[in-house]
């Protein structure tokens, strides 16, 4: 059902999505009277995109409720919402946020909510989306839950990551283990590290891009930037994914590409990939903390150039 609905759902609406970006790009300050009007059309479909596709996760894991689906029902949204993402970054800063608004006003959603914190609370419910199905939907087995809790786990597999102690469920049990020193994290807590450390680096590179937009002098020119940027570095990405060019390393072109995942060092738990789970946390928190600095600074500096 899940990749039913990603191939006839999902993929045709991101691309869709994709190349009405593409011509909101080209559009900017040329047809500034069309683009309110576009971004409404955009907004809608975005949120669409968003509500579909987690409904599809729950009706995916309630009526198959299995680990592969489950991670692919939350790793392919993350990944769409990313390449689409242009627009929300594009109105994280108050110069391109007048420019995308044109002659009218910008959709409800991103009038009223800050859009990088959109981006960062969709990275969040999908991210986090595995904890939730997997606590309300738990695998069962001969009216059984085969499924140990894994709250705590995930606690414990941060803190390992910042210094702690290696946790009690990654003790090596066979040769291959000991040789390598770690054992391998169960499937019910490969599940939601994997999901959020995908959503992790995502939202590190929408506040990179965001950071480096800034370097950009022509108003219009940071606008295109913004606009496009994140579907051509996704795109960018997956071609590598797809193409082989990739190795089990800490950041993978393959964690975001749905049929290579498993060949990845979330699903074999590879050491440096687990342990940089406490980390990659962190960073997010830095990450929106140096987005709120910029974006204050932003908004004063326009309020400074209108006195």
């Amino acid at each position: 059902m899940i990749i039913t609905f990603h191939v006839g759902v999902l993929l045709p609406a991101t691309l869709c999505l994709f190349g009405f970006v593409s011509l909101v790009a080209l559009a900017v300050e040329r047809h500034r009277g069309y683009l309110a009007r576009g971004l409404r059309g955009w907004s809608f479909a975005f949120f669409g995109l968003w509500g579909s596709a987690a409904l599809a996760a729950v009706v995916s894991r309630v009526t198959f409720p299995d680990h592969v689906h489950t991670f692919w029902a939350l790793q392919a949204p993350l990944v769409a919402l990313f390449l689409v993402s242009g627009p929300l970054l594009c109105a994280t800063f108050v110069r391109e946020r007048a420019l995308l608004a044109g002659e009218g006003s910008l959709p409800r959603p991103l009038a009223r909510v800050p859009a990088a914190a959109l981006f960062l609370l969709a990275m969040l419910g999908f991210g986090a989306g595995a904890i939730v199905l997997q606590w309300a939907v738990p695998f069962v087995r001969g009216g059984q839950v085969v499924e140990p809790g894994f709250f705590g786990d995930l606690g414990e597999l941060a803190r390992w990551g910042l210094g702690g102690e290696r946790p009690h469920f990654l003790e090596p049990d066979n040769a291959a283990q000991e040789e390598r020193g770690v054992g391998h994290l169960y499937r019910n807590l490969t599940v939601p590290m994997g999901t959020l450390l995908i959503a992790s680096w995502l939202w590190i590179g929408f506040g990179l891009l965001a950071v480096a937009g800034r370097a950009i002098p022509s108003v219009v020119w940071r606008a295109r930037f913004y606009l496009l940027a994140p579907s051509l570095v996704g795109m960018v990405g997956l071609v590598c994914a797809s193409a082989g060019v990739a190795e089990e390393r800490l950041l993978d072109p393959r964690f975001f590409l749905p049929t290579a995942v498993r060949r990845t060092g979330i699903w074999t738990s590879e050491p440096a990939v687990m342990r940089s789970f406490g980390p990659l946390l962190l960073v997010v928190a830095a990450v929106a903390l140096v987005l709120l600095v910029l974006i204050r600074r932003d908004r004063r500096d326009v309020s400074a150039a209108l006195r």
